[in-house]
């Protein structure tokens, strides 16, 4: 338990093998802001809430953090982003995650909301990550947030990515995400 959120599921540890450590029956359900902090690159102005929900059946880390197989789903409902005393409604979101092979897919979509998602994302056990589909903002969306999206979508409502690259090198995928 942290905070007000509850985490449970089966914890181990493997000692052979490709997997550094694995989650089975994974359910999280707890406020984003409360481990928003873990997770903010240091110095960031903006801040995250929301209520995070997951029904994982398993998910394996390598040694390096990767992951390396998932199942399961992973909902953000009520999603807001805070910039200074501007807070932000983002909408909700759902990523599905599925083991296939040597990689997991991940796929972001949202359900209506001011912030327009449908992403497919391949992590391949060694790092590689490809990075597919769209991610806009809706015209009802709130004016600072389609201000802030503009800026890497050059003035459009909506960005199409394709993106390919390395997990561990995220300095260059954010690189590539601000290209236009």
């Amino acid at each position: 338990k942290y905070g007000s959120g509850r985490a449970q599921g089966d914890f181990g540890v493997k000692l052979i093998g490709k997997d550094g450590a694995y989650f089975d029956d994974l359910k999280i359900q707890m406020q984003v802001s409360e481990i928003s902090k873990f997770v903010q690159q240091s110095g960031s102005p903006i801040e995250v809430d929301g209520k995070l929900t997951s029904n994982i059946d398993h998910i394996s880390f390598a040694p390096s953090g990767i992951i390396t197989k998932a199942d399961g789903v992973i909902k953000w409902k009520n999603a807001m982003a805070s910039l200074g005393p501007e807070k932000l409604p983002l909408g909700d979101f759902t990523l599905s995650l599925k083991s296939k092979g040597s990689s997991v897919e991940a796929k972001l979509k949202d359900a209506g909301g001011p912030v327009e998602a449908n992403i497919v994302i391949t992590l391949a056990h060694n790092g590689d990550i490809a990075i597919n589909g769209k991610v806009g903002y809706r015209p009802d969306a709130h004016k600072v947030l389609i201000n802030i999206m503009k800026m890497p979508f050059r003035g459009k409502s909506e960005k199409i990515l394709n993106i390919k690259g390395n997990i561990l090198q995220r300095d260059k995928l954010i690189a590539e995400f601000m290209k236009p």
